[in-house]
């Protein structure tokens, strides 16, 4: 293989930005995926999230992630993750959450199950015995009133996305042009409310996303993201 046929097949890897000071932030979850590096670092799992309440160097509305690396750092990454996942799943205290490895899965699938979900993050930059500044992540529940900070926040474009990719199945991505006339009737009375995780899981109707065949979203709540068509 000639080095041009290297490059045609190769996979560009974004870097999203990362959080890098001490201090207490309110964010929105947009993203949760996993991903081969390619600069030898073995799988990452990365959280791409937005800032509903910052700071002037990370302010609101801005786009930033989380990248751990589990395969190269597994004395502590795994169980960074897990802490992560617990505090997403409810459980109030994460040192001893027991969750079965089906949950890390889904959490990074095409589901995305924790789309939309706010949560508190305290970070704090201390320094490795190498000498390198390492900003640690405290992920935390939010507090009453956290969720409404997200209510006009738009939600991240592709190009937000860490390593340049959409988030289509459970994402956030915005269908242009669809207006609430577009929606399906309403649900007969006595029916159990569609909300979105109910309709991410197929309940509900859909309608065709106009740039990704296989793929719906709903009319009325555009901001659900697409799922793949039954």
């Amino acid at each position: 293989m000639s080095v041009f046929e290297e490059m045609a097949k190769a996979q560009v890897q974004g870097r999203g930005q990362s959080i890098n000071e001490d201090d207490d932030f309110v964010v929105r979850i947009d993203r949760i995926k996993m991903q081969a590096s390619n600069q030898g670092f073995g799988l990452l799992w990365i959280v791409e999230f937005t800032v509903l309440k910052g700071t002037e160097a990370n302010p609101r509305e801005s786009a930033r992630s989380w990248v751990q690396k589990p395969e190269k750092r597994p004395q502590t990454d795994p169980g960074n993750i897990k802490a992560f996942v617990a505090v997403l799943e409810g459980h109030a205290d994460p040192t001893k959450a027991d969750m079965p490895a089906e949950t890390f899965e889904r959490a990074a699938s095409d589901a995305q199950p924790y789309t939309g979900r706010v949560l508190r993050l305290r970070t704090q930059v201390v320094q490795t015995r190498a000498g390198f500044d390492f900003t640690v992540h405290n992920w935390q529940a939010p507090l009453d009133g956290d969720e409404a900070l997200a209510a006009d926040v738009p939600p991240p474009s592709e190009k937000e996305t860490f390593g340049g990719g959409s988030a289509i199945a459970g994402g956030t991505t915005p269908v242009a042009g669809a207006t609430a006339a577009d929606g399906p009737p309403p649900p007969p009375p006595g029916a159990p409310a569609l909300t979105k995780e109910r309709w991410l899981a197929g309940a509900g109707e859909g309608k065709a996303h106009p740039d990704a065949p296989g793929y719906e979203y709903h009319p009325q709540h555009t901001d659900w993201g697409c799922r793949k068509k039954a």
